[in-house]
């Protein structure tokens, strides 16, 4: 077996936390050629659509999805820079089930608008998810992550899953982040 196919492998088998993959993303993906102030937000109309239709998806009500029309945004994939319209909304296990439960919602309410999955984007890990979609000129990136409360006492050398079963409903705190942007 080539040393190449040895690394793969090896890294297949690690399991990261999600900061360490988002931010890993962001290293061996990155293009030298992307440009600065790439992105603009959506219109306002359309991310308060956007707004809705999340709520909507993860049974919220709309003012519980907090919305930035202009938040700052950077492309993993490409490193290019501008703003974005921003989402955000969290709750707890007593709410949500779990991230893949949490993401095929917010999948769903965005696939309903006509939006398309953009597979280079996919990243998970046991805390975190990112998913990527485009309609037209426009991209949304959604990230699902979820965190132990503090009260929370997990062995440094325990799996984070078995963190997670030992934890009660209310001390599972997920956030989810949806930035959607159009190219200038």
């Amino acid at each position: 077996m080539s040393n190449k196919k040895v690394h793969v492998l090896i890294l297949n088998l690690i399991i990261l936390p999600a900061s360490l993959i988002f931010s890993s993303l962001q290293t061996v993906i990155a293009s030298p050629s992307a440009t600065v102030n790439q992105f603009q937000p959506i219109s306002s109309k359309a991310c308060k659509t956007l707004q809705a239709q999340i709520a909507r998806s993860i049974k919220k009500r709309s003012q519980q999805v907090s919305l930035i029309t202009s938040a700052k945004f950077e492309d993993q994939i490409t490193k290019a820079k501008g703003t974005a319209c921003q989402l955000t909304a969290s709750g707890t296990g007593k709410e949500f089930k779990n991230i893949a439960d949490l993401a095929t919602s917010v999948t769903s309410g965005l696939t309903n608008l006509g939006w398309k999955e953009d597979q280079k984007y996919a990243a998970d890990s046991p805390e975190g998810k990112l998913l990527g979609f485009r309609k037209g000129k426009e991209l949304a990136v959604l990230e699902v992550q979820s965190s132990l409360a503090k009260s929370v006492k997990c062995p440094q050398n325990s799996p984070v899953d078995s963190c997670y079963q030992r934890a009660k409903p209310e001390q599972i705190i997920y956030k989810i982040t949806l930035n959607i942007l159009r190219n200038k």
